[in-house]
């Protein structure tokens, strides 16, 4: 039988999504100068090797909107769009590129090839930050899922529990130094990329304006758990949503985006716990800050502050709310869960069937309408290996028959355990004609 305490521990939980917003300040002569700086930022002029950032032209649009290149070859994992502005003064200025930043840095550990500090320093941005299809097919190989998992203890910070929270803090200093990186050889003129030099380009610090941290968890059923989680969210509030994600036809996979299950709850208005099935095997839960991150995840914190420092606190205040999500959950059951409960019993049965399908229904009648069974022959549907194989998997246990002495190679008894028993009674209960029952033998009706 199962139960499920996710146990949590301060620290251990993994940044995910962050969206930055950054502001690019370019100072130009004129609006001549600039225009040229938007056509070989955006690669149009083949002077950039790597274009990051294209934008609309300056010629035929007044605020020119700007994304991550895609119209190459290269593939990048970090996305950015925003806008232009001020850049079409005739006589020059000041324009100012408002550019918001998503970057997954489950993804980005996933598409490193080694996540230690040292070699991550030695990485240029293009490394950084260029998909690696290798480790991406590697991922899905090992997971059925894509590269938004990691494979290892690597790159979750190493075995050791206590170094995992400084691991990750410096995994984001790293992060955000190589984007800085990535956005100077972009749009700062410099000697290698060959941009006008005569545009001066400053790059202001990323504010975080949306994150997200989460915990994984091994179980024998991710679907199973995170249905019992549902159930019993569902009692506890009436601001949870289950959510179901039905796959295209030719998908296999169980995760968050296919075949998969999740349930989420409003915490506030900016702020949203979701606890779902990531793979077969592993349970995701996760806090979503969807906006106002610094005053909803980080108020003791004043001034300007880098991300890392940031997300530093959004982590403990994650840790804070997903702990009372847990307290709820444990409250409500505390040692439950019957959806895995039930898929244990259907297996136990199949197993010990053994592949004989006339054997293993008669014994799921007997078991689930009765509650025990007598051994038979050999020949029978009951023969003594396949009931030792019941007692093997803790369905049922012998017992003792009073009155009745077992003849030398005679019958046994066998009875469902208690939790199965419990299991069989409590899907019984529900039934139309046992609810009918109970009505009539209540006192209150008989009066």
């Amino acid at each position: 039988m199962h139960h499920h305490d996710f146990e949590l521990i301060q620290g251990e939980s993994i940044p995910d999504r962050l969206v930055l917003t950054c502001n690019v300040e370019i100072d130009y002569p004129n609006s001549q100068t600039i225009a040229g700086w938007v056509e070989e930022v955006s690669g149009r002029d083949g002077c950039v090797a790597f274009p990051f950032i294209e934008m609309e032209t300056l010629r035929t649009n007044y605020t020119p909107k700007a994304r991550t290149a895609t119209r190459y070859e290269h593939k990048w994992i970090v996305n950015a769009h925003g806008d232009l502005k001020n850049a079409r003064r005739e006589a020059g200025g000041r324009a100012v590129l408002v550019l918001t930043i998503e970057l997954n840095m489950t993804r980005f550990l996933a598409n490193q090839h080694e996540c230690n500090l040292r070699d991550l320093d030695a990485l240029t941005p293009q490394e950084m930050f260029l998909q690696h299809d290798e480790l991406l097919l590697a991922a899905r190989a090992a997971t059925l899922v894509d590269d938004n998992f990691l494979l290892g203890t690597a790159r979750r910070g190493g075995t050791c529990f206590a170094h995992r929270a400084e691991f990750n803090h410096q995994i984001v200093e790293r992060a955000m130094d190589g984007l800085h990186r990535l956005l100077a050889e972009s749009l700062v003129p410099d000697d290698c990329n060959g941009l006008p030099r005569n545009v001066i380009v400053r790059i202001n610090p990323p504010a975080v304006s949306q994150a997200e941290v989460y915990w994984e968890f091994h179980t024998d059923s991710s679907l199973s758990a995170v249905g019992t989680v549902a159930d019993r969210m569902s009692m506890a509030s009436n601001q949870v949503k289950v959510k179901t994600y039905l796959p295209d036809s030719r998908d296999i996979t169980i995760d968050g985006e296919q075949n998969g299950m999740g349930v989420s709850i409003a915490l506030s208005d900016a702020v949203r716990g979701t606890i779902y099935a990531k793979t077969p095997t592993v349970i995701r839960l996760e806090i979503k800050y969807l906006k106002n991150v610094r005053g909803n995840a980080a108020r003791s914190l004043r001034g300007q502050q880098t991300v890392a420092t940031v997300l530093h606190e959004v982590h403990r205040d994650a840790f804070n709310r997903m702990n009372r999500i847990r307290e709820a959950f444990m409250q409500i059951a505390p040692h439950t869960d019957e959806r895995a409960d039930l898929l244990d019993f259907l297996r136990s049965i199949e197993r010990a069937a053994a592949g004989d399908e006339a054997r293993g229904k008669v014994m799921l009648e007997l078991l689930f309408n009765r509650g025990s069974i007598c051994e038979t022959i050999e020949e029978g549907f009951a023969p003594r290996s396949f009931c030792e194989r019941l007692v093997e998997s803790g369905v049922v246990e012998p017992v003792t028959v009073r009155h009745r002495g077992v003849r030398p190679g005679g019958d046994r008894r066998y009875v469902l355990t208690a939790p199965y028993r419990s299991l069989v009674d409590s899907l019984t209960a529900v039934l139309p004609s046992q609810i009918a029952l109970r009505a009539e033998r209540n006192p209150a009706t008989l009066q």
